[in-house]
């Protein structure tokens, strides 16, 4: 016997023995088409709100982002402190032991998430910007996994 005749007999064998199931191909190209579905809801549900509708008396250079993947939510008050820096102050529901990590083109800083969900940053310069949330402890009822927002402009 061959070693091209073997090989036919065996995936005859196997074919026979553990046929692919049908819905193989379609399940394949679900999870693919999915893939960094997660990215894709959280740049849908970030807000930018308008200067003009921060406040009813004088001018605000305020802005505010809203981050979520359906476990975690992080909402996000940007506000101007002149000079081309900015100062951001954040709240993550369910609060739990995180440390966030705000990044920039080759800056990176980072703060603890208090218990109450709060974190800030402050003298933060304009640009593209990224938030990481990084797990420290699973807590009762707390995330247990990380969590990266959609690049935003300060």
């Amino acid at each position: 016997m061959t070693d091209t005749e073997l090989f036919a007999r065996l995936r005859q064998m196997w074919t026979d023995l553990d046929p692919m199931p049908d819905d193989l191909v379609d399940s394949i190209l679900v999870a693919l088409a999915t893939e960094g579905l997660a990215v894709e809801y959280v740049m849908l549900t970030m807000l930018d709100t308008a200067p003009a509708l921060a406040g009813v008396r004088g001018t605000s250079e305020s802005q505010t982002f809203e981050f979520t993947d359906g476990t975690l939510r992080m909402l996000l008050r940007v506000n101007s402190m002149g000079d081309g820096e900015r100062r951001v102050d954040g709240w993550l529901t369910p609060a739990s032991a995180m440390t966030v990590r705000l990044t920039q083109a080759h800056d990176e800083v980072t703060a603890s998430i208090s218990p109450e969900g709060r974190f800030e940053f402050e003298h933060i310069p304009t640009g593209r910007t990224r938030l990481w949330l990084e797990v420290d402890a699973i807590g009762a009822g707390g995330a247990s996994h990380g969590f990266t927002t959609a690049e935003f402009d300060l």
